[in-house]
């Protein structure tokens, strides 16, 4: 059964020889076409015979209603009228969508793909575009957040109110950065989709476009769109909604993790690229994460540790100051509305103490410590599994103290068998000279003799326990390569001796042949 759109057709073609007509001759295929897969040779026929293909059924159904239809010519019907369907369907395609059925499957449309050197040129082009992009957005962002801080920061002080110019001015710097940024996203986006279209040689972006793009691609515009507008345009309570949009700025912190990426050595090199594109593995952002990881794990950490902290502080600071402006409180009424009070909640919330003696008592600012003291755990347990691989010893190490164990406890074992010996030949003493011994010093020698034996046997579990712990992977890897010689050598010594017992065989066969006929002759029926 054969699909309406340009696929495999499982049917086979006729040969020149079994048609009946010269009209249905012309119509067999000569030979199949020099293309990369089954869908594109069932394209490119589909557009080339389209013009033949009336004139085939035409033939078929003149011959069918003067007389009847051979095996044959009823096959070849068949065919003619799988290839009308498919090219009905690819003509649809075409006028609807403006590319044919293989358009559809693969994009190709042009012979420009098929020229590797504009395919590089052009990718060259669009990564260079990215990060220039990337470096823009990058940019902008640090100027909202800034910005926002400053402003954020003199009316807390009291210097300026939110209807002051300054104040005006410094959120419309944001806002206009704000606009410019999402500008910024959505051509970073385009140049990341048209990139994609270069690597799998597409002509129509929407082949190009997967569905969890857009999602993406929506968060992140609704991320970088959020900052606090000029005025007081907020129905809410003014407080809360100058706090929590000032604070949710800190996501667009996000494309600095960005730009780390794309100026990282292992993406911008085109040798790591080309051996991850080979080995099917993906360069991205978390790649680049694992390998700082591994690298320098401890200046990662301290940089996100530190990061967190001061976000952390100072969004505690801006929920309770914010709260303690706008209903006149005091500094003892809202603690946290200080930066150092904020700093010291921040971190023993971080380190999970908690000691309770700064509390914050805005909505937003118990949020952000319920945040805090996530990130916290999540740090801690990054620098627990940091620290564990560091001070576990390496494959030489092992190697070293297992050795120096085992000579030790060789000591402590020799020294544990000559006590036993010692302690031995005292009771045996002992015992020749049963009158002049007391019982105590026997039951004394007695004692030493067993704590020697129960020490002989600690050392001995001791060092099969060292040896089980020198084991590791590589050590398991080389015994299993091992077993496998010998296996393989088993296999062989196996065939030969099968083989020397069908040569004895054989050789037994022709000896009792040859006996037979010995027999045969001397012997006469």
């Amino acid at each position: 059964m054969s699909h309406a759109i340009g696929i495999d057709i499982p049917v086979r073609a006729p040969t020149p020889s079994s048609v009946t007509t010269p009209s249905l001759q012309r119509m067999a295929f000569r030979r199949p076409l020099s293309m990369r897969n089954s869908r594109v040779n069932v394209s490119l026929a589909l557009a080339r015979k389209s013009s033949r293909l009336s004139l085939a059924s035409n033939v078929i159904q003149n011959k069918s209603s003067n007389e009847k239809l051979t095996p044959r010519a009823k096959k070849l019907s068949e065919i003619v009228g799988h290839l009308t369907v498919a090219s009905e369907a690819d003509q649809a395609i075409r006028q609807g969508l403006g590319c044919s059925g293989w358009d559809l499957f693969a994009g190709v449309g042009t012979k420009k793909w098929d020229n590797i050197s504009y395919r590089l040129s052009r990718r060259k082009q669009l990564i260079e575009r990215s990060r220039c992009l990337v470096d823009v957005g990058f940019l902008l962002a640090m100027l909202g957040v800034l910005v926002m801080l400053l402003e954020a920061e003199l009316f807390l002080q009291g210097v300026i109110s939110k209807l002051h110019i300054v104040s005006v001015t410094f959120k419309l710097i944001v806002t206009v950065s704000t606009v410019c940024l999402l500008i910024a996203v959505v051509a970073y986006h385009v140049t990341r989709i048209q990139l994609s279209m270069v690597d799998d040689g597409i002509e129509h972006w929407g082949l190009a476009v997967r569905p969890s793009w857009i999602g993406c691609i929506l968060l992140e515009l609704f991320i970088c769109s959020i900052h606090p507008l000029p005025g007081q345009v907020y129905e809410l309570s003014l407080h809360q909604v100058e706090s929590v949009l000032s604070i949710l700025m800190f996501l667009r912190l996000y494309i600095a993790a960005r730009f780390f990426v794309v100026h990282s050595s292992l993406v911008t090199d085109t040798a790591t690229q080309s051996l991850g594109a080979l080995n099917k593995v993906k360069i991205d952002g978390m790649f680049v994460f694992k390998a700082v990881m591994s690298e320098r794990p401890g200046s990662l950490l301290i940089v996100m540790m530190g990061v967190i902290f001061v976000l952390s502080s100072w969004s505690v600071h801006a929920c309770d100051a914010y709260m303690a402006v706008y209903n006149n409180m005091t500094i003892a009424q809202v603690p946290g509305q200080t930066l150092e009070n904020a700093m010291w909640m921040s971190a023993i919330t971080f380190l999970t103490v908690g000691y309770g003696d700064v509390t914050p008592k805005s909505e937003c600012g118990r949020v952000t410590a319920v945040v805090t003291g996530l990130l916290g755990v999540g740090s801690t347990a990054l620098l627990v599994a940091v620290l564990a691989q560091k001070l576990e010893q390496s494959r030489s190490e092992k190697y070293v103290h297992s050795f120096v164990s085992r000579v030790t406890l060789d000591k402590v074992h020799k020294h544990a068998a000559a006590d036993v010996i010692k302690s031995v030949l005292k009771l045996w003493r002992m015992r020749r000279q049963t009158s002049a011994v007391k019982n105590s010093h026997r039951t004394q020698t007695q004692g030493k003799l067993l704590q020697a034996v129960r020490r002989m046997r600690e050392i001995k579990q001791e060092k099969a326990n060292i040896g089980e712990a020198a084991v590791g992977i590589i050590e398991v890897n080389s015994a299993v390569g091992d077993v496998y010689q010998i296996t393989e050598a088993i296999a062989v010594q196996q065939a030969l001796f099968n083989d020397r017992a069908e040569e004895m065989d054989t050789r037994l066969s022709n000896i009792e042949n040859t006996l037979e006929n010995i027999a045969n002759a001397v012997i006469p029926d």
